[in-house]
């Protein structure tokens, strides 16, 4: 009944971010961890929870007080029950959540508009604050021989759109710090 519930949990867990040594590392121990708490999760849940009322109820069974027609009702009520807790899960957005719109990495040298919104949103859609390591590496030299500018455009809850921009050579890890938890200088409050 809690497999999606724990596969939500140990994705949002573990995550995902550029890839280097330093972040494969700690992926890869946050992903050990969780996977030692869901064994642990799965053994005590067994043991405390299947196998008892496995028990019990087919003890009813063996009275006659349980028909089979409700084996299948009793299924269908588990599943809605945990598709219903997952929607909680990762349903819940904050107020604060920020969206983006738009992002450009190499825009100053003629790269197309919005080349790397995809990955931009995946890392920080949803979150209140995000800070995006512009990496040539997990980015690509869209135009060699040209110091690229990193612009991204994203909006925040009745704040409106912002934009972050970096100058030329962004791609040599520069972080982009996109916020909706504060305000920005000169913003109305």
């Amino acid at each position: 009944m809690i497999h999606m519930l724990v596969f939500l949990a140990s994705g949002a867990y573990v995550g995902s971010h550029t890839a280097n040594s330093w972040t494969v590392t700690i992926l890869a121990a946050r992903f050990l961890f969780i996977l030692s708490l869901i064994l642990l999760l799965s053994v005590g849940l067994h043991a405390a929870y299947e196998a008892p009322a496995r028990s019990w109820l087919r003890g009813l069974r063996r009275k006659g007080w349980v028909p089979a027609a409700c084996a299948p009702l009793a299924i269908l009520i588990a599943a809605s029950a945990s598709a219903l807790a997952a929607r909680q899960v990762m349903g819940h957005r904050s107020a604060n959540a920020l969206t983006v719109v738009e992002a450009t990495y190499g825009g100053n040298c003629g790269a197309p508009r919005g080349n790397v919104t995809g990955d931009v949103r995946q890392m920080c859609d949803g979150l209140d604050a995000c800070d995006y390591v512009v990496d040539v590496a997990h980015l690509g030299d869209v135009v060699p021989t040209c110091g690229k500018s990193f612009d991204v455009r994203y909006s925040c809850p009745g704040k409106g759109l912002r934009t972050q921009s970096l100058p030329g050579e962004a791609g040599f890890r520069s972080i982009a710090r996109l916020r909706c938890t504060e305000s920005i200088p000169g913003e109305a409050k």
